[in-house]
């Protein structure tokens, strides 16, 4: 899909809220490529014709004077400990200005302020206004719960600053981009990345940008009858928590780092699902002995808690169906093709580490998925028969391993469409759909 169609489809999604003004928040970290969304789908909405105004947050920063100096200011004590008041973006702005002017649009007033400008690194000794309008776009870096409709994009953090050493020579010294970028930007982006979004755009790589959230239509409530079951079965990465989208941002990253080209749709049409070692020789095209499986595991997982262990959430709705399921007396288990290392962390993370009657890993079969082999050991350790046990999944892989063990499937829409899980029996978006019958 072209930056364009997405555009498009991010503008049809915004309109079906009926709220006005309506403040559309396009956030990501810096270089993320969010301003060249943010002004795509204000070309869409000109096309539209739709009632609409731009705010930029950028337009709030300090004079480049007043910015200098913070260099020299640490932090003693608190969040920020041995870090100077420059590596904490929220000191590089007027956030009091900025936030007024959200609330002035947001209730349908009109928003004055002096803007920086970029080209004299001060700000201007003239006013700017902006008028008020049905859908309010903004370009920002800060104050997501203000927003009312949140499009969050993401970009691997080596990538932005390779786009950045490309297109910043001019301004300032390579040393200097990748030292803001990383003890500012992607620092501040680490602290405040929302916990949700109504879109999540991978832009990863610019020839192919990718929408990993949402992949399917709300569907009302679906029927779930927990008395047709004895036990059910997780996956866990796109399952029960938001990991896929920091897995694809490692195994992208580990990919560049190793000569391989690897694009967001090969890794979710032809990779996810399966384990590392699988992963590892089809990427590598050769054999990896035991060894070598380690240190590269390493060096993957790496990249992936990196960014995945301050945005560690479950998908909506999973700890009230987990509540449910448990007080209605049926075994659970999980089983995943994921690494011991990973899950390990994931499951403490979340509190639920002691929380599944079994744990079936990559390590405790012969076949990982797709072959039915794990989900047939946890009925066996459960004492259940495979006929009454639900299993849920996200990955194409999951679906046919357990249709193959002759179990009940729920396909989750987080990784995948609906065309790729339509094997499974039944398709949600996430657990707040299921109308859970115990």
């Amino acid at each position: 899909m072209r930056a364009s169609e997405i555009s498009a489809y991010c503008v049809d999604e915004l309109l079906k809220s009926t709220k006005r003004p309506l403040l559309v928040g396009v956030v990501g970290d810096s270089g993320s490529g969010k301003s060249h969304f943010s002004d795509l789908i204000a070309k869409e909405l000109d096309k539209q014709s739709h009632d609409y105004t731009k705010l930029d947050h950028d337009e709030f920063l300090r004079p480049r004077s007043d910015r200098a100096p913070l260099k020299n200011k640490i932090y003693k004590e608190g969040e920020h400990a041995g870090k100077t008041h420059w590596e904490i973006l929220e000191n590089w702005s007027r956030l009091d200005e900025y936030e007024k002017a959200l609330k002035d649009l947001s209730g349908g007033n009109t928003a004055s302020y002096k803007p920086y400008e970029r080209s004299t690194g001060n700000i201007s000794k003239k006013s700017k206004t902006v008028q008020p309008a049905d859908i309010v776009l903004v370009d920002t870096s800060f104050n997501a719960e203000m927003m009312d409709f949140l499009i969050q994009i993401d970009a691997d953090v080596d990538m932005i600053i390779r786009r950045k050493l490309s297109r910043d020579m001019d301004l300032r010294r390579p040393n200097e981009i990748i030292e803001m970028q990383n003890k500012v930007q992607s620092y501040h982006w680490n602290r405040t990345r929302p916990q949700t979004a109504n879109i999540i755009i991978d832009n990863s790589d610019l020839r192919q940008p990718l929408v990993v959230y949402p992949l399917g239509e709300e569907r009302g409530e679906i029927p779930l009858n927990l008395n047709d079951y004895e036990a059910v079965l997780f996956d866990l990465d796109g399952t029960i928590i938001n990991s896929m989208p920091f897995h694809l941002a490692g195994w992208l990253k580990f990919a560049r780092r190793h000569g391989v080209d690897l694009t967001s749709s090969k890794f979710q049409n032809e990779l996810s699902g399966l384990t590392t070692a699988e992963t590892l020789k089809l990427l590598l095209n050769r054999e990896i002995t035991k060894s070598e499986l380690e240190l590269l595991h390493t060096e993957r997982h790496n990249h992936y808690w990196e960014e995945m262990q301050h945005h560690l959430y479950a998908i909506r709705g999973f700890e009230n169906a987990l509540s449910i399921i448990k007080e209605a007396g049926l075994k659970t288990a999980l089983v995943t093709n994921g690494s011991k290392k990973s899950r390990d962390k994931v499951l403490s993370a979340l509190g639920i580490d002691s929380t599944f009657d079994s744990v079936i890993g990559p390590e405790d079969v012969q076949k990982p998925k797709p072959d039915p082999e794990g989900f047939l050991s946890a009925a066996e350790i459960l004492g259940v028969e495979p006929k009454k046990c639900l299993v849920f999944e996200d990955s194409k892989f999951g679906i046919q391993a357990g249709n193959a063990a002759g179990m009940t499937t729920v396909g989750i829409l987080t990784t995948h469409s609906d065309d790729q899980l339509k094997e499974a029996d039944m398709l949600i978006n996430h657990f707040d759909e299921l109308k859970i019958i115990a």
